[in-house]
């Protein structure tokens, strides 16, 4: 009971962090909570590609499908905060930027957004909405599903594997969930995508493999310029291969 309590305690801490998802203050606040809270980012992510997936079929009903996109990208923005978009264009700032690593960190830390940033932003935002667009609503909930999925998988993937480039940085909001991260725990990270591509394997491995390959340039280039991630390159990792994976659904699956 104990074990089935804390795991619903560290679910909770991962909503509440990764969502504007209201929930009940039913949990105290504990920061061995906080820290365990990215193994429940696929988690987030099945949810959030669920609830996008099945509005966008809503917003269909009653609308032209264009808006209805438009309408659901917006909701995503609103569910997560703009946490993740705001991540892209921190690293596009910063590393479009900065030279050596104390400049491309200090960029990023800087709340203000600058020209590389909100040109990252228009054009994420324009590739998503042409992505979305041509995609047959019958097919939506699944593919919302992986990319979400997906995306926030290669997330994972990067603190299981990767060092924090801030860790002497005591004010980063990242550091709380930035821990080491060990074998079983990822594993337990990766059920939701495991799930998935049982079922939708032959559909999906194309864009699987251009995901993992994608991340995989992320993280050497972030490692060889900062040596490790940090949150924003989190948000990076997860916007670049969430809109990856759905562009690479549009040319596979037309």
């Amino acid at each position: 009971m104990n074990f089935i309590k804390r795991q619903v305690e560290i679910l909770f801490a991962a909503i509440l962090y990764f969502t504007r998802i209201p929930l009940p203050n039913i949990f105290e606040y504990k920061q061995q909570i906080v820290n365990r809270a990215i193994i429940y980012f696929p988690y987030v992510g099945l949810l959030i590609g669920l609830m996008s997936g099945y509005l966008i079929i809503g917003f269909n009903e009653i609308l032209p499908y264009n808006i209805a996109v438009i309408l659901t990208m917006v909701f995503n923005v609103m569910l997560t905060g703009a946490l993740h978009n705001d991540g892209l264009a921190d690293v596009a700032d910063g590393f479009g930027g900065g030279w050596k690593k104390e400049q491309i960190l200090t960029i990023m830390k800087d709340s203000h957004i600058g020209a590389y940033g909100t040109i990252a932003l228009i054009l994420y935002f324009i590739a998503e909405y042409a992505a979305i667009s041509v995609m047959s609503v019958t097919d939506i909930v699944l593919l919302f599903m992986f990319a979400h999925v997906v995306s926030r998988t290669m997330s994972a993937l990067t603190v299981f594997i990767g060092n924090y480039a801030r860790i002497d940085d005591k004010t980063s909001r990242a550091a709380d969930i930035a821990k080491p991260m060990k074998l079983p725990s990822f594993l337990f990270a990766l059920i939701p995508l495991a799930a998935i591509l049982v079922l939708y394997i032959n559909q999906l491995w194309i864009a699987l493999v251009v995901a993992v390959v994608i991340w995989f340039v992320l993280y050497i280039y972030f490692k060889r310029r900062i040596g490790g991630y940090t949150g924003d390159c989190l948000g990076a990792i997860q916007q670049i291969t969430y809109l990856a994976s759905l562009i690479t659904i549009v040319a596979t699956w037309q």
